[in-house]
């Protein structure tokens, strides 16, 4: 319901990208890709296979997605995990100024670190990719003129962001 009101009142038809009123198709069908024998394979999910999302789903889901995640990622953060948050800066489903609240009320062991830690710019191949900012186990990272789809807005950002967050690199 949230999403057809969004719609109604915006007069957008898409929601990943406040730059684009109109859902942008992208080449190549990702359903496609993860119905592929290797990529179950690759993903452990044996036999089962991929459904898209349908609006019955959505709708099925929808009381979740307004029940919050705070208490977790606190456990997660306290408990030494290392958690990373990334959004993009066009992102109207996710939108980037209201993560930053949700990550200053985080109460965890590098809280005060994180409150005084400066958002430093991240670069990629010259070209600024956003910014970051870290403290203790935990990194927030906003990808500059990306929406929702980070990956699809800015896949060679993204590729790096996610090189930075599993080989340790940082920002």
């Amino acid at each position: 319901m949230a999403m057809l009101m969004f719609s109604v009142c915006s007069r957008y038809n898409n929601p990943y990208n406040y730059l684009h009123p109109e859902k942008v198709e992208r080449p190549g069908n990702y359903a496609d890709f993860l119905r592929r024998d290797d990529v179950r394979q690759a993903l452990h999910v044996g036999g089962r296979l991929f459904q898209e999302l349908s609006i019955d789903v959505y709708f099925h889901m929808e009381p979740d997605m307004m029940v919050s995640v705070k208490p977790w990622v606190e456990e997660l953060l306290n408990a030494g995990y290392r958690v990373v948050y990334y959004s993009g800066q066009m992102d109207i489903i996710v939108a980037y100024p209201l993560s930053v609240h949700f990550y200053a009320s985080l109460q965890f062991d590098a809280a005060e670190e994180y409150h005084i830690a400066e958002r430093v710019p991240w670069y990629v191949a010259g070209e600024l990719a956003g910014y970051a900012k870290t403290a203790g186990n935990f990194t927030e990272v906003m990808v500059r003129n990306a929406g929702h789809m980070v990956p699809s807005d800015q896949p060679a950002w993204a590729l790096d962001l996610v090189h930075r967050v599993t080989s340790g690199k940082g920002f």
